[in-house]
This record gives C-alpha cells, structure tokens and sequence, in this order.
C-alpha cells in the first residue's frame, strides 16, 4: 500500500509539490491571524464547570464592582533626579488622563502630583522615581484591557517622537514605564503571538525545502545523488 501510495507520489511529484504550494499561500491569504484567534483571557482556557470559573462567577455576581478590575502603575524615572519639569510633566499627564477618563475608561488615579500625601510612599528615597497608579473600569486580562494598556503605553512618548491623542510630552532625560500585572501579560501574550507566527513561517519554509528535498529533481543538479 505505501509502496503504490510512494509511486504515485513520485509519479505526479510536480502536481503534490504545487499543490502544498497552493495550499500554504492559501493558508496565509485566508487563515485568521493569531492575535485575532487567540486569547488572553485567562479564563477561557477552563471549562465553563470548573471551579475556578463557578467562584468567579459567583464572585462577580455578588461584588460585581470589585472583580477584576485592571490597574497599571507608571513609573517616572530621572537618573539625575526627578526635576521639577519633570513633576510638571507627572501632573500634566495626570490631567490629560483625567480629562480622558471617558476613553481611557479610567475610574481613579493615585498620584503624588497633585496628592502630597502621597509623596512619601510613592517617590523614591532618592527622589530619582516615583509611582503613579491608573485604575482602570475593565475587566483584567481581556482584549479590551490590552487595547487600553497598548494606547496608554504608546502615547508616553519621548519629546521630538510623534505623540499620540494629544499626551503630553516629556523631556529625553525622563523614562516612564508601564507595569503592573495587566500590562506584564499583555506584552506576554503579544511576544507569545509573535513568536508563534515566526514558527508558523518556519514551519512552512521547513515543510517546502524537506519536500524539495525528497523529490529531488528542483535541485538535483546541484547535488552528487
């Protein structure tokens, strides 16, 4: 049987290569892209029974204010000390959001900028950083938490970068960082998609050069069989 399915193979060796070809490209042209199939909702990877998701629910159902809710904290950071431009920049920013809240779908934020009380817990002893927590009124670990924590994170942008929504700006010597569990898993889960696309594409190299290789003849001059 393997030995009649080989000789046909070998026989019609040009239609099968064409045909895997056509195949792959149809794959790329057609099939959905990763990030759209795949999920970072945590809980989509347990079934609807299971414990984990019936407390959830339960959960939800009882403080359906509490649950979930996503959090990011900024970190400002001047290596020669947090200036008081730079300070101006943290309550500027912190305004911006505020005005913003709407589309942003923020429902507090924690800053020593316009919070002195907060200068002590939320500044470094150094003074070269400080804290600033944005909440935020969705559910943690979705697409619409990680499409707020993608915007969030590309409009801290250096000063001379093309701002985004109008964010304010801040000098070259000031760093702001987004982090927070919400923000760690999405960049998780978008390196993961990444690297999934790229052994995807060397899948498919792979799967066209052994094919070439087994059937022999596209490059059989080039080697002493």
């Amino acid at each position: 049987m393997l030995r009649k399915l080989s000789e046909l193979v070998l026989k019609f060796r040009w239609v099968f290569i064409v045909f895997w070809i056509v195949f792959v490209i149809a794959v790329q042209l057609f099939a959905p892209s990763l990030s759209k199939v795949a999920s970072s909702n945590q809980e989509s990877f347990l079934p609807e029974n299971s414990d984990p998701i019936k407390a959830n629910k339960l959960y939800n159902e009882l403080f359906p204010d509490e649950g979930g809710k996503c959090s990011l904290t900024l970190i400002f950071e001047n290596k020669k000390g947090l200036s008081d431009q730079d300070k101006k920049y943290m309550l500027s920013l912190e305004d911006y959001f505020k005005k913003n809240e709407k589309e942003y779908k923020i429902s507090d934020i924690v800053s020593p900028a316009s919070k002195k009380e907060y200068e002590s817990i939320m500044y470094s002893k150094d003074k070269m950083a400080a804290l600033m927590i944005i909440n935020l009124d969705v559910k943690m670990y979705t697409e619409e938490s990680n499409e707020l924590i993608v915007s969030i994170r590309d409009g801290l942008k250096k000063s001379g970068d093309q701002n985004i929504k109008d964010m304010p700006v801040r000098s070259n010597e000031l760093s702001v960082s987004v982090t927070g569990d919400a923000a760690i898993v999405q960049e998780e889960h978008q390196i993961v998609n990444k690297s999934m696309e790229i052994t995807a594409m060397i899948t498919i190299v792979l799967l066209i050069v052994v094919l070439l290789l087994i059937y022999r003849s596209p490059i059989a001059h080039w080697f002493p069989w």
